[in-house]
């Protein structure tokens, strides 16, 4: 194997000493991944795909939802939404049927989730589900940890900027959508995004919103299409922007 990635090294550094130029690098450092949801008609649809990508492989995918940027009038609606999906997340042994949502890696992950839920507390945000671990000895019965849910979340708290990485959810409320989109694009972070909305994500004119990324932006896009079905938009890992007109 040591020699093997020996080879590796030798290669790429080949490879790279012969090109004629500095190589394109694009390195995947993390993500804060919003879901925006703006307008959007069908409420427990995108609650469905919300818990669905938050809380599969216990947070624990660089891609994975974690935070959810929605307009304060939609917000109690959705909350409730994603409240009664979130119960139906069945924690346990992934090798057992009827498991949706397994462990934490470590007792070190573990720790840094119980860590970020105490900010999240002490900084006045509501728990509104989860936040505790849910064995009571995880060194030999796992680190699992429940799905947790925070409402009314501070864009400026670690738990809106910071990568968790874990089964943890804040739920960021905005007036309109101008300062949903300046608070996705808040973070340090630029890797992935969601968008729930009726209105076309995409068009020929320019966008006055955009989601960015400083290396790139892959995005799914989940809207109300005008004849009551759900379209989804799965472009390239690339800048895309998401407009609100």
């Amino acid at each position: 194997m040591l020699q093997y990635r020996r080879l590796q090294a030798l290669i790429a550094n080949t490879v790279v000493c012969g090109l004629p130029h500095e190589p394109v690098r694009e390195l995947e450092l993390g993500g804060k991944n919003p879901a925006i949801v703006l307008d959007c008609q069908d409420l427990d649809g995108a609650a469905s795909e919300i818990v669905a990508a938050a809380f599969l492989c216990s947070g624990q995918r660089c891609t994975a939802l974690s935070r959810v940027i929605v307009q304060d009038s939609l917000a109690d609606a959705l909350i409730e939404r994603l409240l009664a999906h979130m119960k139906k997340i069945r924690v346990g042994n992934g090798l057992e049927p009827g498991t949706t949502m397994g462990p934490l890696v470590s007792r070190e992950q573990m720790e840094i989730v119980s860590g970020y839920v105490r900010k999240g507390v002490e900084s006045e945000a509501m728990l509104l589900a989860g936040g505790q671990v849910l064995t009571s000895d995880p060194q030999n019965q796992g680190y699992f940890y429940a799905p947790t849910l925070f409402d009314r979340v501070a864009p400026e708290s670690p738990l809106a900027l910071e990568e968790i990485f874990g089964p943890v959810l804040p739920v960021i409320r905005v007036p309109d959508a101008e300062q949903s989109f300046q608070i996705a694009n808040s973070t340090r972070y630029g890797l992935a995004a969601s968008l729930f909305t009726p209105r076309q994500p995409w068009n020929s004119e320019p966008a006055p919103h955009s989601v960015r990324g400083r290396q790139g932006l892959g995005t799914r896009c989940i809207f109300d299409r005008p004849d009551g079905e759900r379209g989804v938009h799965r472009p390239q890992d690339r800048l895309h922007q998401m407009t609100s007109a």
